[in-house]
């Protein structure tokens, strides 16, 4: 390939291309392509040993510059390979410049000795830029300006404006920040509301929950819609994690309550047996030494009560009160002597009526005390033991009469059954037994009276049980009690 060849490769005509060729070291032309190749602008570069971009140069009105490469011969250059191009350009580039310095802003590339200046349209000569001002004055316009050398080149760009459009512009610039930091704030706060509403309400949930588990409290998570993320996995394990650790909880409570009744009921158990000790040994002791002089007071004041006739008023009122105190001393005795020796039931067929009958006819009732008595029709007959059930039935009498004491009331005896049982509910009118008390009650020496020792009710319900019944507070509030004796029926035999 011919030199001029190689050259037509290296510098096709685009345009901005003016000629490629080859120059002696002096400075004049040896080849040109495209048209004719300019003498050398400057001093001819005959020490420029590398490639280099030269000054700009004033050529027709037309601005160009030069590239050099060196041709070596033998280790030494010979000549330089020359390629000559304009600084003009193109209406885009030119628009590009103007939206980005506004109408009057312009781009300048000069040298850096000042001596050629262009406006990328055209040559200007030169102009007294230098890196660092900050004004100039063309045409009497005061313009505000910024230069920076090219680097690798003898080359200055700057760019210029006219003082009085810069802060308009400025203005435009700020305002456009200003939208833009105010569009940055909303999406801002918006991403922040995202991410309040999808993650930290979320954990701040999860940690309420979790104080609320660390003071012993049931942790109560909110609803929430469902999650594949990682707060959405954490809510399904702390979820899980606050009901086992619930039940848990639940567990041991009903363990600890299941224990305290347990000892609760070993406690009562303890002291009932304690107190039976001491009803054994009172009763083997003091029992039947009391009965014998109780029988002898109670005959004779039954003698005075039917032998005398003329006795005054206060005498005989004496006499009743004797009689009572004796049968109260006799009862506790009999319920001392019962409770420590439960005998064997003689079971035998017992008529209801008959018997709620006789056992209120033992009873003795004071005047204000006034007795409703009902059997149902058709109420079978009792299999049971007559004597130690109508001690029952005796003792839930008197109890209920004392209750109402010394208001008086209403006493109600209703008997009614079924073919497997028989009820004989007794009903007063008295203040009521709290409902926390229904078994205690039932518990040797346990009493809320001035008299007596507590064994009424307890030797009743040993009784009733010794007959294959039972014996329950039914019913109690502040208007009256109900005592419910369930005794078996003689058809379920």
């Amino acid at each position: 390939m011919s030199a001029r060849e190689a050259l037509a490769v290296m510098g096709p005509d685009t345009g901005l291309l003016v000629s490629t060729g080859i120059r002696r070291l002096d400075g004049t032309p040896l080849l040109a392509m495209n048209r004719r190749l300019p003498p050398a602008p400057v001093t001819p570069p005959a020490l420029v040993d590398s490639g280099r971009v030269g000054q700009m140069f004033n050529s027709g009105g037309t601005a160009m510059y030069e590239t050099l490469a060196p041709v070596r011969r033998d280790g030494r250059t010979v000549a330089h390979v020359v390629s000559v191009r304009s600084l003009t350009a193109s209406p885009t580039t030119l628009k590009t410049v103007e939206s980005l310095a506004g109408a009057s802003g312009v781009l300048w590339v000069g040298n850096a000795d000042g001596t050629e200046w262009t406006d990328l349209q055209s040559a200007l000569g030169p102009r007294p830029i230098h890196v660092g001002d900050t004004e100039i004055t063309e045409g009497g316009v005061r313009r505000l300006v910024s230069a920076a050398p090219i680097p690798g080149t003898p080359l200055l760009i700057a760019s210029t404006v006219a003082a009085n459009q810069a802060g308009a512009s400025l203005k435009g610039f700020l305002w456009t920040l200003v939208l833009i930091a105010i569009a940055i704030v909303a999406a801002g706060a918006t991403a922040g509301w995202i991410v309040i509403r999808q993650v930290t309400n979320p954990l701040v949930d999860l940690t309420a929950a979790a104080e609320a588990i660390a003071a012993g409290h049931r942790a109560n998570l909110p609803a929430r819609a469902s999650r594949n993320d990682e707060i959405g996995r954490l809510s399904d394990a702390f979820g899980t994690m606050s009901g086992r650790v619930t039940d848990a909880r639940e567990h041991l409570e009903r363990q600890v309550r299941e224990r305290t009744a347990e000892l609760e009921r070993t406690q009562r158990e303890l002291i009932q047996r304690e107190k039976l000790a001491v009803l054994g040994q009172l009763a083997s002791s003091v029992g039947h030494e009391l009965r014998n002089p109780l029988g002898v007071m109670s005959n004779i004041s039954y003698y005075l009560s039917t032998a005398l006739t003329d006795v005054p008023p206060k005498a005989r009122e004496h006499l009743a009160m004797l009689r009572r105190q004796v049968g109260l001393a006799e009862r506790i005795v009999t319920d001392i002597l019962d409770f420590t020796r439960v005998k064997q039931p003689e079971t035998a067929t017992v008529p209801v009526e008959a018997f709620v009958d006789a056992q209120l006819q033992r009873v003795t009732l004071p005047e204000t005390v006034r007795v409703e008595r009902s059997v149902a029709p058709g109420v079978p007959d009792m299999s049971a033991d007559p004597f130690q059930v109508g001690q029952v039935l005796y003792n839930v009498l008197t109890n209920a009469a004392q209750s109402m004491e010394p208001r008086g009331g209403v006493l109600g005896v209703r008997a009614h059954g079924t073919n497997g049982s028989v009820f004989i509910d007794v009903t007063d009118e008295g203040p009521g037994v709290p409902e926390e008390h229904h078994e205690q009650i039932f518990e040797p020496l346990y009493t809320t009276k001035l008299r007596g020792i507590g064994l009424g009710l307890s030797v009743s319900r040993t009784l009733a049980q010794a007959n294959g019944g039972t014996l329950r507070v039914a019913q109690s509030s502040a208007r009256g009690t109900t005592f419910r004796l369930e005794v078996p029926s003689a058809r379920a035999n």
